[in-house]
Parts: C-alpha cells; structure tokens; sequence
C-alpha cells in the first residue's frame, strides 16, 4: 500500500485457481505517482475502472496512472474509465492517454479513433455544489435531468503488442523521484553558478528544493544555511548581500515555482527545458545568468505527486488557494483577531510548510538592499483549453501605462520565441489579466500583494519620479503558464503519437528563457516584432499619467491582440462528441478478427499489404469479413458498391477506415488494378467464394481503396434536360461507335 492507494488484483474466473489465467488482466497503481481506484470486468476482454480521488478530498478525480499485466499478445480490449469529476475535457477535441510498455522508455499516444468520450446518460449522479472547477473558474459541470451531474466515461480499445507489462496514463508522469534525480545530476555536474538547497521538509518528511542560478551564487553561498533540518524561514536561503549590479540598481530575481498541483505534470517538462537553458553554455545563457539570478522551485507539492493526486497535498488541500492562509509569519501580529486566533493561525500555517517558506523566500528578495523581485511566474497546465497562455495580475497603478506595456511584453515575447523555436501551442490571444476573487488565494496574486506592499514601504505610496529614488524598481509582476495538456493539431499539422509531447514542452521552456533574453536586452533585436515591443515599452514611459494620450492607450485584455501562431480549431472539427460511445467502442473492440499480431504469427512469409500470395492461407484462419460472433463486419454496410463491370470505372483515393474494421469486404475488384494486386485502386471480391487462396485482408491501420464520384459525362449532362427519356439515353450508350469510312 502506498499512502491510500492499494493494488487492484481480478478474482480468477470459476473453476480456475491459483495465478489468473493468460489474457485475464491485472491492473495495479502501487507505484509512486500511480492512482486507479477500483476495476470490475464487465464480459470478456471488456473492464470497467474508477479514478481514485485524491487523498482526502472526493471532489478531485481526473489523474490516473496505472499499470496492466498478464495480457495475451495480440489480445484486444475495451476499458471504460467511468467517474471523472469533470465533464469538459480535451478527449472531446482529440486527446488521448498515453502508454508505453516495459521494454520502451518512450511513451505514445493512442490513436484518436480507438478513444471514446461521451455521456453517461444511464448513470446520473446527484449534483453537488461543490463540484470540481477548473483552474480559471469557467468550467462548469454539464447537468442532465432534474438537477443531476452527467458522468462522462473514456473507453479506450486498444490491442497489446506483446505479453510484458504496459503503463497507461493521463499524461506524461514525471514524479517526485524523477525530480531528485534530475536536481542530484544538476547537482553532480559542480556549476558554479548554480546552488541547489534545502527549502523545507514536507508534511510526510519528502524535500522541496530551491535552486540558485546565477554569477552572484557564490556570494550567496556565504550568507545561506543550507542544513538539512527543519526550522524557521529566518534559517532558510538568503539573498547574498553584495550583489549589486555595475549601474549600482539592484538585480534583477526572476522566481519560477512548479507543481503545486501535482497532477498536472506538462508544467514539470516546461520547467526542465528552461532550466536545461538556463543553465548551458550558450551566449544567451551566459548574459542572461551575468544580468539575472533566477530562483527556481521545482516541486511545490511533493506528498501529492508521490501519491498520486491530481490537485491536493496529503491533507486534501488545494495549496493554490492556500498562500493567503499560509502569510502569517511567527511572532508577528496579523489582523484584528484576538491572541488566541492569531495563534489558531500560526498553528494552521503548519500544514502548508513549502508554501510558507516559498512566501519568506519571496519576500526576503523583495525586501533586499541588492536584489530586486521583478518576476514570479507559477507554471501550471490547464486541462480544456486547447493552447498554453498566461494569466496576467492587473499593475496596481492602472493609469501607469509603462506598467501596462511592461506586463505585457514577457507573453508578447513569449508568443514570438515559441513560434522562432518551433514549439506550437502557445496563444497570445488567449493570455488575459486576471483578477477573479475567488483565485485571491493563488500564488501569482498572493506574492503580487506582498510585493506591492514592499515597494510601498520602500518608496512609499506615492512612485512619482520626482519622489522617487535613483532605484526606479516596481512591484513585482507576477503571471500564471498555463501550459495546455493536449495543443490540438491544426489544419497544417497532421496528428502523430508524439503529438504535445515532453520535447514540445521543454522547447516551451526554452522560448520562456528567450522572452527573458529579450525583455532585459541582452542581444540586439533581429526580428523587426521584438524590436516593436520592445520600443511601445520604452515609448510608454513617455506618456505622462493622467494625459490624454495615456486615456487612450490600450489597456487590458486588448493588449494581447493576435500572436505569431494562429489556431485553427482542428481536434474539435475532425472529433465530434460519441453521442453512442459505448456501442462505437464495443462496434470498435469486434471490429476486426483475428487480430494483427495473430495474423503475423500465422504467416509464415510475410507478403506485402493488398497484396494476393500464391502460398495457401494457414489452416484454421477464419474469415476476415466476419466478425467474432459470426455476424457481418458493420463496414459491409456503411461502404458503397463499386460499380459494376459494364459500368464506367472510377478513380479510388486512399482513406483510413473507422474503429478498425476490415477493409474492402463490401467492395468488388476494380478495374484498372494491377493483375498482382499492387495499383493504387486495389479490393477484395465481394464474394467470400470467389477469393484467391491466401488473399490477405488489410488490417486496421492500413489505408483501403473506397470508390469516389465519377466525374460527370455526357449521358449525364443530357439526363436534366426535357424530352430525352431513360430509353434514350441507353440506346445512345449502348450503339457502337462508328468506324470513320477511308475516303
């Protein structure tokens, strides 16, 4: 058992005991970040799972991560997830899960048209008030009949390649052992100017680690603590206390926190490629870690990524809506509550130790003599929004319009990288200023106060330039990535099983890093875009506050505009909602028999595909054009007749068939084709009879010859007009051509 997860073993069928026989799966999740709740075979080859909720906290349901053995080769199945918290979701717009088997380190998208996601119409559930939100505070659930929550179930047909175990999953894991080994390489390496320390320990005793990048880390080595005990945020890291840049201004600190909830793992492969940037040897590199020291903190949530959870710590909270409750520092009085309250507090800030030493760190930088909190971005990964975005906080001066335009030059700049860098899926046009009240508890608004309330102290209320001093520093400002889970293809992208993939989330990370090399102008701008941002910035802080001119400057939302990379709704055109998933998937899991694998191992020479072999087929191969059950394949009557010998012959194209049925079964022969069966408008006879010994089906992943319209003829131009009736026409199309006579 680990933590409340618990291994899910199938009880073997009657009559049988001992080890469960071949083909009957086994599912389990104890394994760290594995979740699955319980599993119930529905008929055979055919199982119904539940996502376990999060530790402590029902409301949570959406991460799994479990493992399947002793599976047949060859064997095909349908597994229904059935209980997921929410309703909207990208299985509606194309996504798909993940697996991988134990002989690959790779893991692989299952194809779209074996993926299933509709309503559960026969199974409400009561609605409940406080059904799962998404992180934007849009996503609601869809309600059906009476008040009542619609569940929604994934089905997923898929087929095992072999006999050794396979991993299915929401999205690509990265776990809390993962991260060690990554920050202990990181570590081995002895950069000098990058520090790892200890933060703080975790509720179930795990680390949460802080690293330091940049010149001036060894100055901070000096004046940090870095044991490995717990203790008060006073003993935790420091900024160093003579690093003060050449023009005598303070640094500049860029912090990045990560995984604050723990199952949204794209945010841990975007920071990994940032990170690798950050810390190489390129030009860019070296300049951006002599102007800026980065803070960096991998893994806010260790005990819920370790458990498996898809948003909560190991007490069933939400840390990000926790950073408010978790301010209140020792020893000082906070509020207008009474002694006793102020104390209820101190001891309530003990559930939430990484957010509270993340808080001290943040504010330590931010009240620094040499160092400036310009920066705090919280990545995260949202799970309906077809592209990764920022939320943006609102500048706490909103008639300052250099604040506006500074704000928002890092997703304009972002916007731009992403695009030079290849790494499709960021939105400019989706990035938006934020400033809901109910994410008031998030850790952007939370660290964007106490950042507003350090500058007020050091420069007062007021931030004229005449009152100013020669530190012309801002509150920090703060964003929220949100990378999307699943970036849709667009119409010039063809779908592929690395589709939003762990490289194109790391290349996110890497155009991050290039946003940063731009803002602070550390090459010259070579693209006539970045020159333009960069110059609206500079021509803002111009425009005097309260003018007319800054009246009609551009604010908001508005700012954002139309990006580089321009989306087209592709998953959502080419994936429509199963209004009859369950048949579909069931239609899918019988769609084709024997299977492929099982066809390989009968033949003993493998011919190529639509291609007819002299050598008779093995012995006890049924017939592909029949289903298990015996009755007729559902392609023999969706496809349509080719058209008969005497009839013109038409042109064929090559299209993928749907759930994997055999091609061609309802097809005659056309003409044209090649005698050995190679042309491009190859089929199979329409009678099983009538078929060459050892002629091969095409398997469901090969692309089959369907009829097309032929093009209109002569005959068919005269059937609209008045007066040439049916006879006609065919007297006119069966006379024989006349033959010139010589002269």
């Amino acid at each position: 058992t680990v933590g409340d997860r618990e291994r899910v073993t199938m009880a073997p069928v009657a009559g049988n005991s001992g080890a469960p026989p071949l083909g009957e799966l086994q599912f389990s999740a104890d394994f760290e970040g594995g979740n699955l709740g319980d599993v119930r075979r529905v008929a055979d080859n055919e199982y119904e799972l539940t996502v376990r909720h999060d530790t402590n906290n029902p409301r949570h349901r959406l991460w799994f991560y479990f493992k399947v053995t002793n599976a047949r080769a060859g064997q095909r199945v349908l597994i229904h997830m059935v209980n997921f918290s929410k309703t909207k979701s990208l299985y509606r717009d194309g996504m798909s899960p993940l697996v991988r088997s134990s002989s690959s380190t790779t893991w692989e998208r299952i194809h779209p048209k074996s993926v299933f996601y509709y309503k559960q119409k026969d199974r409400p559930t009561k609605k409940r008030d406080d059904a799962a939100v998404e992180d934007d505070g849009r996503d609601s659930p869809e309600d059906g009949e009476a008040g009542k929550k619609t569940p929604c179930v994934l089905s997923i047909v898929y087929t095992f390649e072999s006999k050794e175990a396979h991993w299915f999953a929401y999205s690509y894991p990265f776990g809390y052992t993962m991260q060690q080994h990554l920050l202990d390489a990181l570590e081995r390496r002895r950069l000098p100017y990058v520090k790892r320390e200890l933060l703080c320990r975790t509720l179930q005793n795990r680390r949460c680690d802080v690293l330091t990048i940049g010149d001036d880390v060894s100055d901070a080595a000096l004046n940090a603590d870095a044991t490995e005990s717990g203790g008060d945020a006073a003993e935790r890291p420091k900024p160093p206390a003579a690093s003060v840049t050449r023009d005598g201004r303070r640094r500049s600190v860029v912090m990045i926190t990560c995984r604050v909830h723990p199952g949204e793992t794209p945010c841990s492969h975007t920071l990994r490629g940032f990170i690798d940037f950050v810390t190489g040897d390129s030009p860019a590199a070296v300049k951006l870690r002599e102007r800026v020291t980065f803070v960096v903190v991998p893994m806010l949530n260790p005990d819920g990524c370790a458990l498996g959870n898809y948003r909560t710590d190991s007490m069933g909270v939400d840390l990000n809506r926790a950073w408010r409750n978790a301010d209140v520092r020792k020893g000082e009085w906070v509020g207008t509550g009474t002694f006793a309250e102020h104390k209820a507090a101190e001891k309530k800030i003990e559930q939430y130790p990484t957010l509270r030493h993340a808080m001290a760190l943040a504010r330590k930088y931010a009240n620094s003599d040499t160092h400036a909190l310009e920066f705090y971005i919280d990545i995260h990964a949202h799970s309906t929004s077809k592209s990764s975005f920022f939320f943006v906080n609102n500048p706490h001066d909103e008639d300052d319009v250099e604040r506006w335009e500074r704000v928002a030059a890092l997703p304009k700049l972002m916007d731009h990288n992403c695009a030079a860098l290849e790494a499709p899926g960021f939105s400019l046009s989706a990035c938006r200023f934020c400033s809901n009240p109910d994410k008031a508890g998030a850790g952007r608004r939370a660290i964007g106060d106490m950042s507003r309330a350090a500058h007020i102290k050091r420069h007062g209320a007021k931030d004229d330039a005449a009152d100013a001093d020669e530190d012309k520093s801002s509150p920090a400002m703060c964003y929220t990535l949100e990378m999307s889970f699943y970036n849709a293809p667009s119409r010039s992208r063809q779908w592929s099983t690395s589709t939003s993939n762990e490289e194109s989330y790391e290349r996110h990370g890497v155009g991050l890093a290039h946003a940063f090399v731009d803002y602070y102008r550390l090459r010259p701008p070579t693209e006539q875009r970045v020159e333009g941002i960069l110059r609206r910035v500079d021509a803002s802080a111009k425009v005097s506050r309260g003018s007319d001119q800054a009246a009609a400057w551009t604010k908001g939302d508005l700012m954002f505009g139309f990006g580089t990379q321009i989306f087209a709704d592709g998953g959502g055109a080419h994936k429509p909602w199963h209004k009859n998933g369950a048949k579909e998937a069931r239609a899918a899991l019988n769609a084709r028999e024997p299977s492929f694998l099982r066809w390989i191992a009968q033949r003993a020479a493998m011919t190529p595909k639509n291609v007819a072999s002299s050598s008779p087929s093995p012995p006890g191969l049924p017939n592909a054009s029949k289903t298990q059950g015996g009755a007729k394949s559902p392609s023999k009557t969706s496809e349509k007749k080719a058209p008969s010998s005497g009839k013109k012959a038409t042109s064929s194209v090559g299209k993928h068939r749907r759930n994997g049925s055999p091609a061609g079964t309802g097809a005659k022969k056309e003409k044209g084709s090649s005698p050995s069966g190679n042309g491009p408008g190859e089929g199979i006879d329409k009678g099983t009879n009538d078929k060459t010994p050892g002629e091969v089906c095409p398997t469901a992943f090969e692309f089959v010859a369907i009829p097309t319209a032929p093009a209109p003829t002569r005959d068919a131009n005269l059937a609209g007009k008045r007066g040439v009736g049916r006879a006609k026409l065919r007297a006119r199309r069966n006379a024989p051509t006349p033959t010139p006579t010589p002269t």
